[in-house]
């Protein structure tokens, strides 16, 4: 059930970093098109600190998966 979830997870990510590098070729078009309008510079930006976000939350994830397992592998072990 465990890995299901995760598979589920894994995808939903993957489709959230799809939609952010589909919005961000958008803008770098919408740039050249507005004359290099600041909005767009700061949309852009706003793009980048949105997955650098998805990718720190997807670290936490995974170190805190290992942690349990270490746990787990310790508590066996005693």
């Amino acid at each position: 059930e465990i890995s299901l979830g995760l598979v589920g997870s894994e995808m939903c990510i993957r489709d959230r970093l799809n939609v952010l590098e589909k919005d961000y070729q958008k803008l770098k078009k919408d740039l050249v098109d507005s004359g290099e309008d600041k909005r767009v510079i700061y949309a852009m930006v706003t793009n980048f600190q949105q997955r650098t976000a998805l990718l720190q939350n997807v670290l936490e994830t995974i170190e805190n998966i290992q942690q349990l397992k270490e746990q787990d592998n310790e508590s066996n072990i005693l």
